[in-house]
């Protein structure tokens, strides 16, 4: 997926060259737009960019992409506060989210929260 197609969060500071830097002067809502949660490492994939492909916690629910297999839900960490994360938005406030809220699945390869996106 090229960056123009992809109308996702994509944090304004990496994505190398798969999604350009985002100016954060396009974020409509800021306080509707996540810039960081609860991960793994120093990032997580936005699950806008792949589908879901896998069950990486075994519950029955696709919750994972196929970026890093070993770690699920895309090297976040969405269930770690009491079945929630907590995530800053770009209007600096931090708020716990419950999980499924955050990772719930609408038609296609969209998000039902509005976390995941940028307008």
């Amino acid at each position: 997926m090229t960056s123009a197609g992809y109308r996702g969060i994509a944090g304004p500071f990496y994505y190398g060259d798969a999604v350009a830097p985002m100016p954060t002067s396009r974020i409509r809502r800021p306080a509707q737009a996540m810039i960081y949660m609860d991960t793994f490492t120093h990032y997580v994939y936005s699950p806008l960019y792949e589908r879901f492909t896998r069950d990486a916690d075994g519950d029955g629910a696709l919750d994972s992409s196929p970026q890093d297999p070993g770690i699920a839900y895309n090297d976040g960490r969405p269930t770690v506060h009491s079945g929630g994360a907590n995530i800053t938005a770009a209007d600096g406030h931090v708020e716990r989210v419950p999980f499924r809220s955050l990772w719930q699945r609408a038609s296609g390869n969209h998000m039902a929260s509005q976390w995941w996106y940028m307008e």
